[in-house]
């Protein structure tokens, strides 16, 4: 399977890295970072292991504190957003 990350999810990761890094470090950014693409990498081998939301082809993971919300298509992991749990996501 291959992991997508829409441009929503890639603004996410962004804003998540830019946050981090100017309060806490660039260490510490890249870390978290690193992390998400870590145990996001994990879907391509159990792409069932997220909650479903919303519909069948849709699901969440939680990382640290952050929803991370994608869709099944085919062969495909489509990383469609990333939200900071405490935000509205639902």
């Amino acid at each position: 399977m291959e992991i997508i990350f829409s441009e929503a999810a890639n603004r996410d990761l962004d804003n998540i890295y830019q946050y981090i890094s100017e309060n806490f470090g660039n260490t510490l950014a890249k870390k978290v970072v690193d992390e998400f693409f870590s145990k996001i990498g994990l879907l391509t081998e159990q792409p069932q292991m997220g909650t479903f939301f919303d519909s069948p082809h849709t699901r969440f993971i939680v990382i640290k504190k952050n929803v991370v919300v994608y869709n099944i298509h085919d062969n495909h992991i489509i990383i469609t957003r990333i939200y900071t749990k405490g935000k509205d996501w639902r």
